[in-house]
């Protein structure tokens, strides 16, 4: 029976496998990141997977990295909580922005409006600093809710 057992969870772990613990992947090195905590855009490429299926490479998202202190880093998912509508960040007035619906977000991710479009304050992601380089687990998040609920 155990090993019926076993060959039953080796061929259904595709379908049970957790998708809302994200995917951690290097984006960066930490002298990629200017000092002055200027947001960089990184694109995030991954072979993603359905059941036994593999697809080819491809971009599943954005994030930008921000360089907070020597040796510090902070993440957002690039897109807005709103309706996932594309973040850019606006030299200008220092902000994170999405055109869609005109939501604007403060440097550290809160909303800058309390009539804003977006249910809550940019999506951030888990760092990890290994030696000089920066992973982050990436995952995206089920749009216009107040809760932060993986996708």
């Amino acid at each position: 029976m155990g090993p019926v057992v076993a060959g039953a969870v080796v061929v259904a772990h595709p379908l049970i496998e957790r998708r809302d613990s994200g995917l951690l992947v290097r984006l960066a090195g930490m002298d990629d990141l200017p000092v002055d905590g200027a947001p960089q855009l990184y694109q995030v490429l991954a072979e993603p997977t359905e059941a036994w299926l593999k697809f080819s490479r491809r971009s599943i998202g954005s994030v930008f990295l921000m360089r907070t202190a020597p040796e510090q880093v902070r993440a957002f998912n690039a897109s807005c909580p709103h309706v996932s509508g594309p973040i850019t960040w606006r030299e200008d007035t220092g902000d994170f922005y999405c055109p869609l619906h005109e939501s604007r977000f403060a440097a550290d991710g809160a909303r800058l409006a309390a009539d804003s479009p977006s249910p809550r304050d940019l999506d951030s992601l888990d760092v990890e600093l290994r030696g000089r380089e920066v992973w982050v687990r990436f995952q995206n998040f089920t749009p216009n809710t107040a809760e932060k609920k993986p996708a």
